[in-house]
């Protein structure tokens, strides 16, 4: 999905995802109100209206669950709301070191990560996320969309200290957000495992009540974390596998590495290679980073960010105007990005080239 001005015009609401996850549990932010009634008590979670969901007969639900420090659960069940004109579209900024793991039953909305790409969230899905600090995720669902799952909210100090063998088992997938130096958008699409979908399923339909249901909230959100980092470990140890590139294959990904490089806007979309070059996307992912010595997105993420250096040592464009060029429509996220890459921010390179070449 591309960043337009208008959809972000559009969005309902804007929180931070510890305004949502701390002790008022979102109370504040415009857009949530508490449900008629809290499934137990207070401190253990909350019941609140979904802001996209205005039918007050049925209005669904997202439900906040603290399942340990660091570790939240928001259980969602809205359903379709034919009065709703469009997409709605909210933004959560992502001030600390939180990744999030979403398995969805139903629905079809989408993330989009300011400057960093866009990520389906079609149907039956299993993902998990992470995205370098400061940044601002754009979501969205469309008027007759439903969206009935759960969303796990994980920070970084809660994996290192449950899973001290993560680093070791997903080096490359999760290494760098891991050790804090994350700079990209990492998005894992994993296998949707029927004991997933069963667990799942239970949590939207569960009667339980009072502590009965916080014990049994807390145990299936662990099982489910613990399923899809197993899954992720799985998948790198079948990555690390050299792929046999045919003289064909390697010509589709040249093909493919020319597509990302004409336009540094999008983010490389894996599917629209499938479609183009013919490759399967375990050939496109991984072939592409046996042959070129990183993935797609890495590709991209490095072309556009000495694109936009190239761009502010020429000393023709404002901050704004190079963030526009490569995608950003936030100054704020694109210096984030930049001071990543080359480890100070892009305002003091343009007022030191500025003053050398004396333009201001």
């Amino acid at each position: 999905m591309k960043p337009t001005a208008n959809r972000r015009a559009t969005a309902r609401f804007s929180y931070d995802i510890n305004e949502l996850v701390g002790a008022d549990s979102g109370l504040g932010i415009q857009g949530f109100r508490p449900a008629r009634w809290q499934p137990y008590p207070a401190g253990l979670g909350l019941r609140l209206h979904t802001p996209l969901a205005m039918d007050d007969d049925d209005p669904g639900f997202s439900e906040v669950v603290h399942v340990a420090e660091g570790l939240h659960a928001f259980i969602a069940d809205w359903r379709t709301d034919q009065r709703r004109v469009g997409e709605s579209v909210w933004a959560e900024v992502i001030a600390d070191d939180y990744g999030w793991l979403y398995l969805g039953l139903d629905g079809d909305g989408s993330l989009e990560v300011e400057g960093f790409g866009p990520a389906r969230r079609p149907g039956a899905t299993c993902a998990l996320t992470v995205v370098p600090r400061n940044t601002t995720c754009f979501w969205s669902v469309g008027p007759e969309s439903a969206r009935r799952g759960v969303s796990i909210a994980f920070h970084v100090s809660y994996l290192r200290q449950r899973y001290p063998e993560l680093m070791r088992t997903c080096a490359y997938s999760l290494g760098d957000w891991l050790a804090g130096n994350e700079n990209k958008l990492r998005d894992f699409e994993l296998p949707l495992l029927p004991v997933m979908t069963a667990s799942t399923a239970s949590l939207l339909t569960l009667t339980l009540e009072g502590e009965f249901r916080h014990q049994y909230v807390c145990a299936t959100v662990n099982q489910l974390l613990c399923l899809a980092l197993s899954a992720l470990a799985e998948r790198e140890k079948q990555a690390a596998a050299p792929i046999r590139l045919s003289t064909r294959d390697k010509a589709a990904l040249h093909q493919v590495r020319a597509m990302i490089s004409s336009d540094l806007r999008n983010a490389p979309d894996i599917d629209a290679f499938v479609r183009r070059v013919g490759l399967n996307r375990n050939k496109i992912r991984y072939g592409f980073k046996q042959l070129y010595g990183m993935t797609p997105g890495d590709y991209w993420q490095d072309l556009r960010m000495n694109h936009a250096w190239n761009l502010l040592a020429d000393g023709d464009s404002s901050l704004a105007e190079v963030a526009a060029a490569i995608g950003y429509g936030h100054i704020t996220n694109f210096t984030t990005a930049f001071k990543r890459q080359f480890g100070r921010a892009p305002r003091s390179y343009f007022d030191a080239r500025g003053k050398e070449c004396g333009k201001k």
